[in-house]
């Protein structure tokens, strides 16, 4: 008699669970989509970019491709670069630091002592949100309903130093999202 009331009581709550599962809402139209990620807080999104403050002149001359970054930004003019007075020393340490028209890039940090010590934080640039192109299908994934949503962005407000990272602006591209259904909500979590 115990194991038949068992079964019973899971045949009741799988039949619950079902009925609760029907009831939900899993629609996500292009338009409740783009109203959602929009109020996400996600975009616009300010993009950064981490510079050293000082390194020594052998990591200088074995990175050529950040060499070649720092370079450009002096002549931009929006930094400074300190050599060593002896090039012969290659443990010296060569500084770099923002001119006064690289100052205005500098990024606010999120919160005090963030862990970017010897580090200079600049702006590059803000992805903006066009439009949002296409809601996948219903998937379940470890439990959790998702969509995947692909939409398309792009980039103003390009300081000097995404320039050097070759970041164009107004020129569109593409990426894509997964929304979360909690609650009877779909919800877009910045990853």
């Amino acid at each position: 008699m115990t194991v038949f009331r068992g079964a019973l009581e899971w045949l009741r709550v799988f039949f619950l669970l079902a009925i609760l599962t029907a009831c939900q809402n899993t629609e996500l139209s292009l338009s409740q989509a783009e109203a959602k990620l929009r109020a996400s807080g996600i975009y616009p999104q300010q993009e950064t970019l981490s510079l050293p403050q000082a390194m020594t002149a052998a990591d200088w001359q074995r990175n050529a491709v950040l060499q070649q970054r720092l370079e450009a930004l002096a002549e931009k003019g929006v930094i400074h670069i300190q050599k060593p007075l002896s090039a012969t020393q290659a443990e010296e340490a060569i500084h770099f630091s923002l001119t006064a028209s690289g100052e205005r890039y500098r990024a606010k940090p999120e919160k005090e002592n963030s862990g970017t010590a010897g580090q200079i934080i600049v702006n590059t640039g803000t992805k903006v949100l066009d439009r949002v192109d296409s809601v996948g299908p219903l998937l379940t994934t470890q439990g959790v309903n998702v969509r995947d949503v692909e939409f398309t962005w792009h980039y103003e407000a390009v300081t000097p130093f995404g320039e050097v990272l070759g970041i164009i602006p107004n020129q569109p591209a593409q990426a894509r999202i997964a929304p979360a259904l909690f609650e009877n909500e779909w919800r877009f979590i910045d990853q």
